[in-house]
């Protein structure tokens, strides 16, 4: 098991990001822009997401696959595009695109 496997969290990830990258590229990263009010609404808003687990379902088939604006897509994931990942590792942005092509993933 690799060391990415033992992270089972948003959180678990951002506090290896912090770790590992430079302070002044984590809190780029990790803030948002001016007082962060969009930042503070859009965590608030997660938080009030309740994911019920649906104990002695049948999972041997599971089904992810979603329909948006009519077509069908493998995840309900959408990417967006994200400025300056090279700051996190050079190539991210092309490498996060390439990455939702192959698996029919929408990078918007």
């Amino acid at each position: 098991m690799g060391r990415l496997d033992r992270n089972i969290s948003v959180e678990d990830f951002r506090q290896l990001a912090r770790r590992r990258l430079p302070k002044s590229i984590f809190e780029f990263v990790d803030g948002g822009a001016g007082q962060e009010l969009t930042l503070r609404d859009n965590r608030a808003g997660f938080e009030r997401i309740r994911l019920v687990p649906r104990v002695l379902t049948d999972v041997s088939r599971p089904d992810l696959t979603t329909t948006l604006w009519s077509k069908t897509y493998p995840t309900p994931l959408v990417i967006s595009p994200m400025g300056s990942c090279a700051l996190v590792r050079p190539g991210a942005d092309i490498a996060i695109a390439t990455a939702a092509a192959a698996r029919g993933i929408p990078y918007t």
